[in-house]
């Protein structure tokens, strides 16, 4: 499938860092915390109420549209330029990111950020894979080829 994101956007994934604020509803984290970014999804679809986000209805349009799932999208710059944003929900490459209470993950505060940064897409897809998918036993080998 061709990713129709729209122009200009702020790409960004694996995102980890350090909250400064969070909106009245956020309970998970608290300005100060560190966290890894991951992908979005809507929270309210089958597949999303079952633990199972991945396959969330709205995956496609919650991370590459460039706008929140609402059409908003709260990226702004100078001289009256809006990119689009929102990028995997999160548009990380950036020096603030956006990112909803259900894609930031709170992390201890003595890890590096960014070794922890992959967790949030790269790391989680393989283990998924391995533990998930092909139910890799604990003990046993296996071999990875075209990794990244």
């Amino acid at each position: 499938r061709r990713m129709a994101t729209p122009l200009p956007v702020v790409l960004g994934h694996e995102g980890a860092g350090v909250v400064e604020r969070v909106g009245s509803a956020v309970t998970s984290v608290e300005p100060g915390d560190h966290v890894v970014l991951s992908y979005h999804s809507c929270g309210r679809c089958k597949p999303c109420v079952s633990s199972h986000p991945a396959y969330c209805d709205d995956l496609w349009a919650a991370n590459f549209a460039g706008a929140r799932l609402d059409g908003s999208n709260g990226l702004h710059v100078a001289e009256g330029v809006e990119p689009h944003g929102h990028f995997f929900g999160q548009s990380s490459f950036s020096t603030h990111a956006l990112a909803h209470r259900r894609n930031t993950i709170r992390v201890p505060r003595d890890l590096p950020l960014d070794v922890l940064a992959p967790l949030g897409c790269g790391l989680q897809t393989g283990a998924g894979a391995v533990l998930k998918a092909l139910a890799v036993p604990a003990g046993a080998s296996f071999a990875v080829f075209g990794v990244g």
